[in-house]
């Protein structure tokens, strides 16, 4: 569903699993090079989201199904750049 980035570790929530987060000491840079940069954004300093999951957004939150992410300032121009360009190529 997400990754959230925090000090040492990440934690990766996984679909049916939202509060059984898998938690690594994997660094982010580690977890982005498997990642498809086309379909993941930062949407905030701590979270990285999967464009197809969001349901809805507003200029300071994000929803993914039943949960809402609030936005990073720095990262919602270059998050609604990207959202706006994934939806024109469904």
């Amino acid at each position: 569903m997400y990754i959230e980035r925090l000090k040492d570790y990440v934690k990766i929530y996984l679909i049916g699993q939202p509060a059984k987060p898998i938690m690594t000491r994997m660094n982010v840079k580690a977890i982005e090079a498997k990642l498809d940069p086309n379909w993941f954004c930062w949407w905030h300093q701590s979270y990285k989201v999967p464009l197809s999951w969001i349901i809805s957004f507003q200029k300071t939150r994000i929803v993914l199904g039943r949960l809402e992410i609030l936005v990073g300032g720095r990262y919602a121009e270059a998050f609604l750049l990207k959202y706006r360009g994934e939806k024109k190529s469904r």
